[in-house]
């Protein structure tokens, strides 16, 4: 036993965390193929939900622990150096991610005809909008940018947390964060542009992985007081009709169920975070994973957007659980082959320009 590898801070001492969300979300997104995790759960029966309900500590902490994690590499810098700092690095990748969708939209246009404009409308004008809502409020109309929320997320909660904390104290950056929390969650039925909700949500997030680490609690034991109770927490709240999905912004019990997921977060923090202890091929190709998580964030964004699934899933009949299993292997592999062939062509044209 080394306490090193899940007490001190070291860089990668979150990838294999990470690496494990991006398989997790992976398998969501199969699984909301058939309406969800939530949806299959109470389609068993009640010994069976029972028996499954600590699932729903999943469901409630995985994106808010993705946040809290990018969140240790938050730097508070001049507004102007983080905005150009971190357009620099969103636009490249979101402009390919819309290119490849325009491109393979174009393609299902020529092979199975039908309307051209309706099929960039679904497609391709939520990359335009920076548009994730799914279908809560256009249906089959239009479509959504799918995992790339997540990036945009990412980097507008960065630009928007040094607008909002630099050089204010504590107490201050913390109520204004709440009070764009409560904003959001109050128009959450609202249909807006560049993933506006999920920014100001999500950004708290990011906040509070800055402030886990300025206090170091990454050093803090794993305690079972606090993780049991709050797995507990999220099968009561589940079974009561909570219910949240940070990516379409639906909240069932609005701030209630998103504090119940910030608590998950934290508990699922600690948990992964003494997984570090181990070693060998398998944790260590998720530590790969997770080192590449925003390029599997672009490339799972086209194959899930563009490629017809849910046919694929229908060939297996009644054998569901094969299904998901297949689809959610095949999507790993796209994306993990994609990764290694990106970093292959980034090294070579290196080598090339160095020589």
């Amino acid at each position: 036993r080394d306490p090193s590898l899940y007490r001190e801070a070291y860089i990668g001492m979150f990838d294999l965390s990470k690496g494990i969300l991006m398989l997790q979300i992976i398998h969501h997104h199969t699984l909301n193929r058939l309406g969800g995790m939530e949806y299959l759960l109470r389609q068993q029966p009640e010994a069976v939900q029972l028996l499954l309900s600590p699932l729903n500590f999943l469901q409630y902490g995985f994106i808010p622990l993705l946040f809290i994690l990018c969140g240790y590499g938050v730097r508070l810098q001049p507004v102007k150096n983080c905005v150009r700092q971190s357009l620099r690095q969103l636009l490249p990748p979101y402009c390919c991610v819309a290119l490849a969708v325009l491109v393979l939209t174009l393609l299902q246009w020529l092979l199975l005809k039908g309307s051209l404009w309706e099929r960039l409308l679904y497609h391709v004008l939520p990359l335009l909008l920076g548009y994730h809502a799914g279908a809560r409020f256009f249906g089959d109309a239009i479509g959504s940018i799918g995992p790339l929320w997540f990036v945009l997320s990412y980097f507008l909660g960065v630009m928007y947390l040094n607008i909002l904390a630099r050089g204010r104290p504590l107490w201050l950056q913390t109520v204004l964060l709440a009070g764009g929390t409560t904003l959001a969650l109050y128009f959450t039925e609202l249909p807006l542009p560049f993933c506006v909700q999920q920014v100001l949500i999500c950004a708290s997030f990011l906040f509070l992985g800055m402030q886990m680490k300025r206090f170091r609690l990454h050093r803090e034991k794993l305690r079972l007081s606090f993780v049991v109770p709050a797995v507990l927490l999220c099968v009561a709240a589940s079974r009561r009709n909570g219910y949240v999905d940070f990516s379409i912004n639906a909240f069932n019990w609005g701030a209630a169920d998103v504090m119940v997921a910030c608590l998950a977060g934290i508990a699922l923090f600690f948990l992964y975070l003494r997984l570090n202890v181990l070693q060998g091929s398998l944790p260590d190709g998720l530590r790969w994973i997770g080192r590449h998580m925003m390029w599997i964030c672009c490339i799972h964004t086209v194959s899930d957007c563009m490629l017809p699934w849910g046919r694929f899933l229908r060939l297996f009949g009644s054998h569901t659980a094969a299904g998901v299993l297949a689809i959610t292997v095949i999507n790993t592999a796209m994306a993990v082959v994609g990764c290694w062939l990106l970093e292959e062509i980034i090294k070579r044209r290196k080598s090339a320009f160095s020589q």
